[in-house]
């Protein structure tokens, strides 16, 4: 799916996804690449507003990879901050 695909997609069940926090949108400069720069609106999900949007998402080979990465690098990114949560001491210092 395309960025502006998904995008719609989530202001079409904004609601929906609302039943598990506010869904944030902020503008960021576009990646390299990607239709001559400029600035393109980004959704902040959180996990279960994320795996919501997938379920939401028609499945072809580039969304089923997707949904795999996804899953993944949530999983990943929560074993780190269990890892933080357990272990303080890797939490970042406050710089005065």
């Amino acid at each position: 799916m395309s960025h502006k695909a998904i995008i719609q997609l989530v202001r079409k069940y904004l609601k929906r996804m609302e039943e598990f926090g506010l869904v944030p949108f902020e503008m960021r400069p576009r990646q390299a690449g990607n239709h001559g720069g400029g600035s393109a609106q980004y959704a902040i999900l959180n996990e279960p507003q994320a795996t919501l949007l997938c379920t939401f998402m028609r499945n072809n080979r580039i969304v089923e990879a997707f949904k795999v990465r996804l899953i993944k690098e949530f999983y990943r990114m929560r074993q780190e901050l269990q890892k933080m949560t357990l272990n303080p001491t890797t939490l970042p210092r406050k710089q005065n």
